[in-house]
């Protein structure tokens, strides 16, 4: 049997801490040891998520409030924003979830994007995403406006659940992809896949299990997650994009809601255990992991297979899944 002990890869994302870590205030972070001795926002929120997963962040004293700090600095307040530039919704969402794991807020409303607090201007928000061509940037804008407005009093109680049934209304009931009418499969490395499709579907499903909303339909996305591992398998156990945290979270949270294939899931589970940590491995080897911002979606793998599978991963403590605090990485 494979070892499946995965020390070595906490070990690494220490190190790799370490690395990064900044003088200066609390949670100052840069990407990789490669990049410039900079505060990174990015770098920051992610380097926030890992310890959070770790059990590693601060609770209380100066450490911690030094630490929100620097996540709060980044903010525009006329805005509202963490950054000006064309990425800025994701990064803005990506600081306002790593407070989320102190119980923190930003400082300031986020004012560029109060207007789709509004139902019909929300709907308009959505329908605009590039769901066809570039199905996980879409799903992870419409998070991100999620994140930044799911807990704000002018919001209103009723926004995150009328965000989640926009989302029901455009599941393909083939697949229980979002959204319908772009579902086709797509070349990727040589390969007609529904994997981009299939990955995006990580940000709605932890929008609705965040916001107390169904899931929409378990048991056709358990048959696509089936289906993409059995023929698709090449695609998966390499370092392009983030493909297994979304096959793993797809399959683990849509079995808690139906009985469907149920064995089939759990036993594909199981064997990916050994395939996967087999991957990080390779990735580790060569002293080339060194990126914070990956480090977070590998232990978010880990903490999600811990949870499914449990008992399949040994070496290391039961780690946190941040996705719980806030569906967004």
């Amino acid at each position: 049997m494979a070892e499946v002990s995965a020390e070595f890869l906490v070990e690494t994302v220490l190190k790799t801490l370490t690395q990064c870590k900044l003088e200066g205030p609390a949670g100052s972070y840069r990407r990789s040891p490669h990049n410039d001795a900079q505060a990174d926002q990015i770098a920051c929120a992610a380097a926030t998520n890992v310890h959070y997963m770790l059990g590693m962040l601060p609770a209380e004293g100066e450490e911690r409030s030094e630490w929100i700090e620097t996540l709060r600095s980044f903010e525009d307040p006329e805005t509202g924003l963490f950054d000006q530039g064309p990425h800025s919704l994701v990064i803005s969402a990506a600081c306002t979830a790593a407070l989320a794991t102190f119980g923190a807020r930003p400082d300031h409303l986020p004012h560029a994007v109060m207007e789709n607090s509004d139902p019909d201007a929300c709907r308009g928000f959505l329908q605009q995403r590039g769901w066809c061509d570039k199905p996980e940037q879409a799903a992870k804008e419409t998070a991100s406006l999620y994140i930044l407005l799911r807990d704000l009093k002018t919001t209103g109680s009723e926004w995150g659940a009328q965000l989640s049934q926009w989302l029901h209304g455009e599941v393909d009931e083939h697949t229980g992809l979002v959204r319908k009418g772009c579902i086709a499969p797509v070349e990727l490395e040589g390969s007609w896949t529904l994997l981009p499709h299939l990955c995006s579907i990580l940000y709605p499903l932890a929008i609705c299990l965040h916001a107390r909303q169904p899931l929409f339909m378990p048991a056709r996305l358990i048959d696509t997650a089936l289906e993409v591992m059995e023929f698709h398998r090449s695609l998966f156990f390499k370092r392009k994009g983030h493909r297994h945290l979304p096959w793993v979270f797809t399959l683990s949270r849509c079995m808690r809601y139906t009985t469907h294939r149920h064995e089939e899931a759990r036993q594909a589970l199981t064997r990916f255990v050994p395939a996967y940590i087999d991957y990080l491995k390779t990735q580790t080897a060569d002293g080339q992991y060194s990126n914070i911002v990956q480090a977070q979606w590998d232990l978010a793998t880990l903490a999600e297979l811990q949870q499914a599978v449990p008992g399949n991963i040994t070496g290391i403590r039961p780690l946190k899944q941040v996705l719980d605090v806030s569906p967004f990485l």
